[in-house]
């Protein structure tokens, strides 16, 4: 069966290339006191929206007053990086926003931690000292509703989805007992809380998660309609939930619950010294890739011994919670994982905040003396060094997101104290402003090409063809933030999909067979 090849790809599925790292346009978003990056997305209408928090009053970048001590901060930038809007949010006293996503119908869900009571935006006082806020709001930064969630303590945002009902799925830290809206009992001294409202922010559930010690984070990621995968800290032996015992004085604690929360199965992941700070990712072949800050030794389940105070320990799992292959990435200071992210061409970026110098990993010294640089290291699929890159200042950068907008382009999202020197050519306003910017790289070009599917065709208008010589039994469609945005059952070994109410763009064609295995192409709307 003849084999079609991308036209951007044509000549490249055989060769290597040394890797290049140009920063292109660049921006300094801010007011004049502090802005502090969060995270951010890529939006249905081909925007970027940023969030974060922001001490600012109206000044430099920022057209609205500060609310309170810290608030949140939204703006939305074209693709050309120019501001379209922007939102203050929050209270009279702290509000951050910990994470934001785009509903099917095109609707934003700001997940938030409080601690104010009624004022400015948010229209239900706290129930204990911080809860958990959530925001419903339009693509124009309209607020449709908001609901506070807590008990008497302490509460803590993490992460939130949608399932395919249409429901939303909360996940924070609660050490509150039963009180104010949670009606679930306290475990531990930290438990894990998980609550599913309705499109309206009515509460279906609240349940807790967790052992008799502390259980911290909570990153959640669909692993179909039916099951989600949880990552989080844990320094609890068996007791609740959990069924393993410890390692050290934190680890990974991985579970897989049901649309209800209930446990499904979990596993303790972990060195004798901590893990923390977790980032949960899905891979093309259906497995999962894992990531953490640890200072463990060889121990435990940990394979490698630690280069530095700490460094970023990666692993891939298998829905069985298996581990695959695992690596650890770092150098002689603290190196602190931001993401782990698989490219178009399978392979992953590691992004770092560090300030360590050369060694086995890192190829090029810190920039600043005693400051923390954005370090990017490069894998192949079986973890192995491609390459990598240190980007900043002689101050202090973070690092929160990258998102691949092109073939071989990508924004990174960041903050930066940093003056004009260095890798940065755009001034801030303030102590610490939004710092983004395009990269320019040959990353996307080595491309493992399937060699038994066929997808025509490419680029697209209308109707994609997908052929192969076994049957098909679904095609899930993913834009490069990993959102799914269709999804089609029974197919045929030929079948012809509807693209056309997709944005113009890059999409991952993900196809299941039905003998299980799973082929990742890519394709081009125009």
């Amino acid at each position: 069966m003849k084999t079609i090849t991308f036209f951007f790809l044509i000549s490249l599925s055989s060769l290597s290339f040394s890797q290049t790292w140009n920063i292109g346009q660049q921006m300094c978003i801010g007011g004049s006191l502090d802005e502090n990056i969060q995270g951010s997305l890529k939006l249905s209408n081909g925007n970027f929206l940023i969030y974060g928090t922001s001490k600012s009053g109206i000044s430099g970048d920022k057209t609205e007053p500060n609310l309170g001590n810290t608030d949140i901060w939204l703006v939305e930038l074209d693709q050309n990086l120019q501001v379209v809007w922007q939102k203050t949010l929050g209270g009279y006293f702290l509000d951050g926003a910990n994470k934001i996503i785009e509903s099917s119908n095109n609707e934003l869900y700001i997940l938030a931690t409080s601690a104010s009571g009624i004022s400015a935006t948010k229209s239900e006082n706290c129930y204990g000292n911080n809860d958990i806020w959530v925001l419903k709001m339009d693509l124009n930064g309209n607020i449709l509703w908001d609901k506070t969630l807590g008990g008497d303590l302490y509460e803590l945002a993490i992460d939130i989805l949608e399932l395919e009902s249409g429901n939303i799925l909360i996940s924070g830290q609660s050490n509150s007992n039963q009180t104010g809206n949670k009606t679930a009992p306290l475990i531990g001294f930290n438990d894990i809380w998980i609550i599913k409202i309705t499109p309206n922010g009515t509460i279906q559930y609240d349940k807790t998660i967790g052992g008799t010690g502390d259980e911290s984070s909570g990153l959640m990621t669909k692993i179909n309609q039916n099951e989600i995968l949880i990552t989080c800290s844990s320094n609890s032996n068996i007791s609740g939930n959990k069924t393993e015992n410890s390692y050290g004085s934190s680890d990974f604690w991985l579970l897989k619950i049901d649309t209800l929360a209930n446990v499904l199965l979990d596993k303790t992941i972990g060195g004798t010294g901590y893990e923390i700070n977790m980032k949960i990712s899905r891979l093309y072949n259906g497995n999962s890739l894992i990531s953490c800050t640890s200072n463990s030794p060889l121990s435990g389940l940990k394979t490698d011994d630690n280069y530095g105070s700490s460094d970023t320990w990666i692993l891939e799992i298998d829905e069985n919670f298996n581990i695959i292959r695992q690596k650890t990435v770092g150098s002689n200071k603290i190196d602190a994982v931001c993401f782990t992210k698989q490219l178009l061409n399978n392979q992953i970026i590691v992004g770092m905040i560090s300030d360590s110098d050369v060694n086995l990993y890192k190829s090029e010294p810190r920039i600043g003396t005693s400051n923390k640089d954005q370090w990017f290291v490069v894998l192949d699929g079986n973890f192995n060094k491609i390459s990598d890159k240190t980007i900043g200042t002689t101050g202090n950068e973070d690092l929160s997101n990258i998102i691949e907008t092109s073939n071989n382009n990508f924004l990174i999202f960041g903050a930066s104290n940093g003056a004009l020197n260095n890798d940065k050519t755009c001034a801030g306003n303030g102590s610490s402003d939004y710092w983004i910017y395009k990269l320019d790289t040959n990353l996307g070009l080595d491309e493992i090409l399937t060699s038994n599917i066929n997808a025509f065709p490419n680029p697209v208008k209308q109707e994609l063809t997908i052929e192969t010589e076994m049957a098909i039994d679904a095609i899930e469609i993913q834009n490069l933030e990993g959102k799914v945005v269709a999804t089609f059952n029974q197919m045929d070994q030929l079948k012809t999909i509807n693209v056309q109410n997709l944005i113009t763009g890059i999409y991952l064609c993900k196809i299941k067979m039905i003998t299980g295995q799973i082929e990742v192409i890519r394709f081009v709307k125009e």
